[in-house]
């Protein structure tokens, strides 16, 4: 099927640098423009990098207006187009050292290549791909919408030759301490990075700095839970007015509880990771904020009383990875092969993987959402989940411990706890957690509000 899949959209692939954007002054109605990091396509050398592109890949199918979306390609010097759905295209365009007339902005990325290929990206697509085809279109139906920091600085080089409305996306969790944001960005950006300077941005996050631009910068900020809302609002001192709260979603078709036609591949995926059932599972990347080694710790202790158990720490990327081998490697020799850790691009395999698990543990120290845990929920699984930020949303005070647990995760023997709960009630808990996700959380749903918001605009 995945296979059939690929050949379908592969086909439609087209390979150009001279992107027609004024074909859509054709089409009626809102028009969106749409900056992305990646996309969750099986198509050659479109990049992916995990949540943040699963939302822009899932979103705009279910938007009734046109959109046409600019996401990086991992290589070459062609842009990669093609239609997604029927009202969705999607540019892969590759990082050019194309840094149009202002090479100010580039001032305050100094010694960060995130930020470097973040601007060299965003001017790219602007000076050659979205201007010199905007003066085309009715500018009147135009929405521009940028998704996450990687993208802000799109808002002010458009807006700079354009009044087209923008919508900002906050997708980021991490801490935005007291700091001068716009005062630094615009003082590096003027003058460079003086040693001064460079003191006072080592003490936050330079991501934060075109974040906040872009807050400050568009009409509408959205941020996909309260407690983002409330940091970013007071962080950068905007109108609460101008933000809105829109959580993820999720596919309810693609992460579903597991039928008899899912077993093939359940076992095949189990055999494959080297898993055995029953298994406590937790995704994500392995940075510090996902808490996988207080899961470790915690896991050590559920197991006494429940040996039956195994544990899956599946993700791809970061930092704490090669600590996480080490403690496993420590372990006795019993539980140690009750413990899988696989950093590897798991994307083919994770629905399988959420139907195949027994309960899903997502222990995060900071989190502006928590899609994973709504993809495990959607699949009829009980989760216990850090008691932070955007995760209260996920569960709520009146469904916490019915459909799932938050924990405070900061302590093993709380973690510990909690699972044992899950495993008490993993039958009851999976069965409302799936009618709780495709109440609350489908992308049919979330969709309209979007629709709002860009209706507003026009």
């Amino acid at each position: 099927m995945k296979e059939l899949k690929f050949k379908r959209v592969a086909s439609t692939i087209i390979y150009s640098k001279n992107l027609e954007l004024a074909s859509m002054k054709e089409i009626n109605g809102p028009k969106l423009l749409v900056m992305g990091l990646g996309f969750q396509a099986p198509v050659p050398k479109v990049l992916y990098t995990g949540g943040l592109d699963v939302v822009v890949t899932n979103l705009y199918p279910h938007i009734p207006h046109h959109s046409t979306i600019f996401v990086r390609a991992t290589e070459g010097t062609r842009t990669i187009s093609f239609d997604y759905k029927k009202n969705v295209h999607v540019n892969a365009v590759p990082i050019e050292r194309q840094r149009g007339p202002d090479e100010r902005m580039f001032r305050v990325a100094e010694h960060s290549q995130d930020l470097l290929d973040s601007l060299d990206f965003v001017s790219t697509v602007i000076y050659e791909r979205i201007l010199p085809t905007l003066c085309l279109m009715n500018k009147k139906e135009i929405i521009l919408h940028c998704h996450d920091w990687l993208t802000a600085k799109a808002i002010p080089l458009l807006k700079a030759h354009s009044d087209i409305p923008a919508v900002f996306s906050v997708h980021m969790s991490v801490p935005r301490p007291p700091a001068d944001y716009l005062e630094i960005l615009k003082v590096a950006e003027e003058y460079g990075l003086s040693p001064d300077l460079r003191s006072r941005i080592h003490a936050i996050d330079r991501r934060l700095l075109l974040e906040a631009q872009g807050c400050h910068e568009a009409d509408v900020v959205h941020c996909v839970s309260s407690s983002t809302a409330e940091s970013v609002v007071k962080a950068y001192d905007i109108p609460s007015k101008k933000v809105k709260v829109i959580h993820n979603g999720v596919d309810t078709s693609a992460y579903s509880p597991p039928t008899a036609k899912d077993q093939k591949e359940i076992e095949r995926v189990l055999q494959r990771y080297g898993i055995t059932k029953p298994f406590i599972l937790s995704t994500g990347r392995f940075v510090w904020e996902k808490n996988h080694k207080n899961l470790l710790e915690a896991f050590k202790l559920f197991h006494k009383s429940h040996p039956e158990y195994s544990l899956a720490i599946m993700g791809f990327g970061g930092y704490t990875y090669d600590e996480l081998v080490k403690i496993r490697e420590g372990m006795q020799e019993k539980m140690k092969k009750k413990v899988v850790i696989h950093n590897q691009d798991i994307r083919p395999d994770v629905a399988a993987l959420y139907k195949a698990s027994d309960i899903c543990c997502f222990p995060s120290l900071e989190e502006a959402f928590g899609m994973v845990a709504v993809e495990a929920m959607a699949c009829g699984k009980p989760v216990v989940l850090g008691d932070v930020g955007g995760m209260r949303e996920v569960i709520k005070d009146s469904v916490n411990g019915s459909v799932g647990l938050r924990v405070d995760a900061r302590t093993p023997e709380v973690l510990a706890a909690g699972l044992e709960k899950a495993a008490a009630s993993r039958d009851s808990w999976g069965k409302k957690a799936r009618n709780y996700v495709v109440r609350n959380f489908s992308w049919d749903k979330i969709a309209q509000e979007y629709v709002k918001i860009y209706e507003k605009l026009v």
